[in-house]
């Protein structure tokens, strides 16, 4: 817990309300506040138990100001390596960001203001439809989704070793990172998910996945992400 700790208050810059927020649970939670609106909990895992991978891809803080070149000299001083940095598309907009993995691997996004708000953001949520972004689309990708989500959300140890979901094919850091991703890196996401598709149906041990995404769905999406990134 002290690694965990010393980086959210040293390095992120995270406050302790109270005393009494410390060691909560026989020592086991400690809540930390992360601005004005956020709470971030640390609780300490019982080494008995076996953890593989991690429920959640990342999380994001909002930093304001944000300087990009004192934010990576801040970090790099510290030691702290930097996992990518660039324009990332947000609940606000289109923005710079920075990811960094905190002392155990949880990837964190460290996010700058929106350049390009978003007017409408529920245009981007799961389960809209091309049609209902833009009327320029071709008629042929009307009734494209905007995601393979198809509300099966689940995982088996024998597929893909219990590394990709059921309903869509995708990997876990593609599904909690795809309302970020560029239509170029979707596109790439869907390539992935269409060979994982043809892996598991050309495989004699293959298993049958009763509301999973068809193929042809998958290569609908593919190539309607394809055209809009060109």
């Amino acid at each position: 817990m002290a690694p965990m700790f010393d980086f959210y208050t040293k390095v992120l810059g995270c406050t302790v309300d109270s005393p009494d927020d410390i060691g909560r649970l026989n020592g086991k939670l400690t809540h930390l506040r992360a601005g004005p609106n956020t709470m971030i909990d640390l609780m300490e895992q019982d080494s008995s138990e076996k953890i593989v991978g991690t429920p959640v891809d990342h999380f994001c803080l909002r930093i304001d100001p944000y300087d990009q070149e004192k934010l990576e000299a801040y970090l790099k001083g510290l030691g702290i390596e930097i996992e990518s940095s660039g324009m990332r598309k947000g609940a606000q907009g289109v923005g710079p960001s920075t990811y960094i993995r905190d002392p155990e691997g949880n990837m964190i996004e460290l996010k700058g203001p929106s350049n390009n708000p978003v007017d409408d953001a529920m245009d981007h949520r799961e389960g809209r439809t091309a049609s209902s972004i833009s009327t320029a689309d071709p008629p042929n990708t009307a009734s494209v989704p905007l995601t393979p989500c198809t509300r099966i959300c689940r995982y088996n140890s024998d597929f893909f070793d219990g590394q990709v979901c059921i309903g869509c094919y995708r990997e876990a850091f593609e599904i909690g990172t795809w309302e970020s991703m560029t239509p170029s890196e979707k596109h790439m996401a869907l390539q992935d998910a269409i060979d994982r598709w043809n892996d598991n149906n050309s495989s004699p041990s293959s298993l049958e996945l009763s509301g999973s995404i068809s193929l042809a769905d998958l290569k609908d999406q593919a190539d309607y992400w394809q055209r809009m990134s060109s």
